[in-house]
Formats: C-alpha cells, sequence, structure tokens
C-alpha cells in the first residue's frame, strides 16, 4: 500500500490551505460520528428482536452472529 500524499498542505502552504484541511477534517469526524450513532441504533433494533424471537422461541444462530458483528463493526469504529 502506497502513502497518501496530503497534496493540500504540500501544495497550498497558505493559511487558507490549512483552514480548509481543517474543516474537511471536522466533517469527516462529523459524519463517523453520525455512523456510529446509526448503527448504534440499529444494534439496539436488533437486540430487541433477538429478545422477542428468544421469548416466542425462534431466534436463531445467524440473528446472534448478526448482532456480534455489528457489535465489533461499532467497537471498531470508536477507536
Amino acid at each position: 500500500m502506497e502513502p497518501v500524499r496530503l497534496e493540500i498542505l504540500l501544495d497550498d502552504k497558505t493559511l487558507k490551505g490549512l483552514r480548509s484541511v481543517e474543516g474537511n477534517l471536522g466533517n469527516m469526524s462529523q459524519f463517523a460520528k453520525l455512523v456510529i450513532a446509526q448503527l448504534e441504533q440499529e444494534l439496539a433494533t436488533l437486540q430487541e428482536r433477538f429478545k422477542q424471537a428468544m421469548a416466542a422461541g425462534t431466534n436463531t444462530d445467524a440473528q446472534m452472529a448478526d448482532i456480534q458483528a455489528l457489535q465489533g463493526v461499532v467497537r471498531q469504529l470508536k477507536t
């Protein structure tokens, strides 16, 4: 894998260029937080459905695997 070149920092050394990068990074951070929040909401929904399925006796290993996979993704995104 080749390293990423941050051209805006290398080619545009002005304050405007640096502010642009700061803004873009801030936007990416906010977007990541939104995605994590949506995934956590989906996880809560899946867990509730799983509990309902357990009560009805219709839960499956696939449902539990989906929940565990999503928990892993959320945990990884938070780090």
